[in-house]
Formats: C-alpha cells, sequence, structure tokens
C-alpha cells in the first residue's frame, strides 16, 4: 500500500505528498467548482487520520502558479484507487473546467500500469474516464443510489402525514418534545457523545455497526464533526423528549444543500417513528433557509424512498494496464467478482435456512 502514485512534472501536472498539500489553494478550488465537502481537505484529513492511510497523494494541475485540478490517490497492492470507504459518500476530481478535467484524466491513465479504481464518482467523472480509457479493458458498474428530497416539493403523502401526527402526539404524551440544532464546536462533543449513543440504541448496537462499535469510525466523525464546525457546516440534530436525545442526525450545510451523513433512534421511542420525525423537522429547517435539497446518503433504503424525489447515481469505473498482470486482474474484476457477488445471497439464504434446521432440531 505504501509508495507515491508517480512523480514528475507533464505539462503544469506533478504528483505530491497530500502533507505536503497546502489547504488554502485546494480550499478556494473547491470554493470555485461548488464542490461537494467530502473533495475538501478537511475531509480528507479527517479521513486519512481515522483510517491510517498514510501514503495518500494529490495529483495537481496547475497554470503557472494558479491551482486549476486536483486528485487525491491511493495505491494499494499495485493499483492506483480513490482513497474511499463506505464512510465516503462520493468522490472526483477538483478540475476548474473541462480541459482542466481532461488532462488529470490522461494524466491519470499515463501512470496506470496495473489497475485504476476509482469508486463513487458522479456521472460527469465516471463518464469523461470511460471515454478516455477507450480501447482499453474496463469494468463499471453502479455501486450506490442515493435518495434526494427536494425541498419545498416534496409534501409527506397523506398516510405519511397522519403517521407524524399521530408520532408526534405519542412522543408528547411522554414529555416536552424540542428539537436541538448544534452547529459550533462549543457544543459540538456533548451532542456526538449523545447523539453516537442513540445510534448505538438499536439494530446498529447489536450488530455492532454503530459509530460507537468502532474506535477508526468514531475518530473519523468526530474529526469530521470539528472540521465542519470550523467551516460553519456543521448541523446536528437532536430530537429530545424532556431533553433526552430520542433520534438524531449528523448533518453538513454546504450552500444550498444539506448532506445528512449518520443518524439513528432510540428503538425505546419506536412507536412513535422519531426517525421520520427528525427527518421532517430537518426538511422544514431546510425550508427556513431556502434550501434546495436533503440529500440521504449511502445506499438508498425503503425508509428513504418513502421521502425521495430523486436518485444519484454513483459509478465505480476500473481501468486496466497492459501485461499479463493487468489481464489478471481484469479476469478477477470483470468476471470472478461479479460472479460472487451474485451467489452470496442466495449463500446466505441456504445458510439461514440450514441454520434453522439445525436449531430447530430436525435432523
Amino acid at each position: 500500500m505504501g509508495g507515491r502514485v508517480g512523480s514528475g512534472h507533464v505539462s503544469g501536472l506533478a504528483c505530491i505528498d497530500f502533507r505536503s498539500m497546502p489547504s488554502a489553494p485546494w480550499d478556494a478550488l473547491a470554493d470555485r467548482v461548488h464542490a461537494e465537502p467530502w473533495l475538501r481537505p478537511g475531509w480528507f484529513r479527517a479521513w486519512t487520520s481515522a483510517f491510517h492511510e498514510d501514503h495518500l497523494a494529490c495529483l495537481v494541475l496547475r497554470d503557472g502558479g494558479d491551482l486549476r485540478g486536483l486528485v487525491p490517490l491511493l495505491r494499494r497492492r499495485g493499483a492506483i484507487v480513490s482513497p474511499t470507504n463506505w464512510h465516503s459518500p462520493g468522490f472526483g476530481m477538483l478540475a476548474e473546467d473541462e480541459a482542466s478535467r481532461q488532462a488529470l484524466t490522461k494524466a491519470l491513465l499515463e501512470r496506470t500500469q496495473r489497475r485504476l479504481a476509482l469508486s463513487l464518482l458522479e456521472d460527469a467523472d465516471a463518464r469523461v474516464l470511460r471515454e478516455a480509457a477507450y480501447g482499453r479493458r474496463i469494468v463499471t458498474r453502479v455501486v450506490a443510489r442515493q435518495a434526494f428530497v427536494e425541498i419545498g416539493y416534496a409534501a409527506p403523502s397523506k398516510n405519511m402525514h397522519r403517521n407524524l401526527r399521530r408520532g408526534r402526539r405519542w412522543l408528547e404524551q411522554c414529555g416536552d418534545v424540542s428539537l436541538d440544532i448544534v452547529i459550533d464546536e462549543a457544543e459540538l462533543a456533548r451532542a456526538l457523545r449523545e447523539g453516537f449513543a442513540v445510534e448505538a440504541a438499536g439494530w446498529k448496537g447489536r450488530q455492532h455497526t454503530a459509530v460507537n462499535s468502532n474506535f477508526e469510525t468514531r475518530t473519523f466523525y468526530e474529526q469530521v464533526g470539528r472540521w465542519a464546525a470550523s467551516r460553519g457546516l456543521l448541523r446536528l440534530f437532536l430530537l429530545r423528549v424532556d431533553g433526552r436525545a430520542v433520534s438524531f442526525e449528523f448533518v453538513l450545510q454546504d450552500r444550498d444543500r444539506l448532506y445528512d451523513l449518520k443518524g439513528g433512534f432510540d428503538e425505546a421511542f419506536g412507536r412513535a417513528s422519531p426517525g421520520a420525525l427528525i427527518t421532517n423537522e430537518i426538511l422544514r429547517y431546510g425550508a427556513r433557509q431556502g434550501l434546495s435539497t436533503l440529500e440521504l446518503l449511502g445506499d438508498i433504503e425503503h425508509w428513504k424512498s418513502r421521502w425521495a424525489t430523486g436518485v444519484r447515481e454513483r459509478h465505480q469505473v476500473q481501468v486496466f494496464g497492459h501485461g499479463p498482470v493487468a489481464a489478471a486482474d481484469w479476469l478477477v474484476h470483470a468476471h470472478a467478482r461479479p460472479l460472487a457477488r451474485s451467489l452470496l445471497p442466495r449463500a446466505r439464504r441456504f445458510a439461514k435456512v440450514a441454520s434453522g434446521y439445525t436449531f430447530s432440531g430436525r435432523e
């Protein structure tokens, strides 16, 4: 996993160590191109600190002294990959214009000897990469479908509105209901402590997928919270009953969008559907602020589809080099892994049936 992705200068291009890249020009470029929060240096500093990726590099494009484009990269087992995992909502290039995007893409392909694998790309970056790699072995697939809600255009259905009223009334019978919105670092530690405890008070806690279940994950969200608070992006929503947090959402507000990164509710109050109640409160907040969308990040789920007015697809594009090792990699990723993914649900169903058969004692 170690080592740099590449080195040297080609027509204003250079690959430099992430730690050597100053934040100010990176943030300025992100501002100019209206980048999403997870394409900024503060996000990657939190990501590398939590997930121990010490060899992050930045492929940068400059015109004189001006930064025109940038893409962070990792090298893993001979492949160039995006620094992403399932805590990353997306990934992409920062490019001043289409010419800059094309130059970065060309440089990426020139540096690819074995495999280039970029995940969670938006349509535009995926299309440019596929077109630039025409004639080479390519594997592409949709890896996430992320729901979004157009604020002000999406009113709850009559049935949902009725359920929201019923849930609110039930919650009010339990005590005084209030909404807490935390935006600055002074209250951050307390709010995250409460919020992560709420998220763990349910199936995520039982299945050990809650933020509190993993030190690295908690470190990541704590650092994202501090960074977001320092930039004025932080919005932590806590729905309370008599001061006790019963539902929590970790949200970033950037330009005219709200990005819902993580959340959960206390199942002891499940009868009130506190997750739906807090989503409705977030949408009402967005309407008051004149915002355009609430982005329900992560792959689409049933509860998200009930709110969604649209879906954004995120793509993985893999481009393979020349030679026998690259050809073997292509066979694995084009055929062996898709076959394994298709068989996995059947294997799980079989294991569930076999487990039930054994447990019932009907041998």
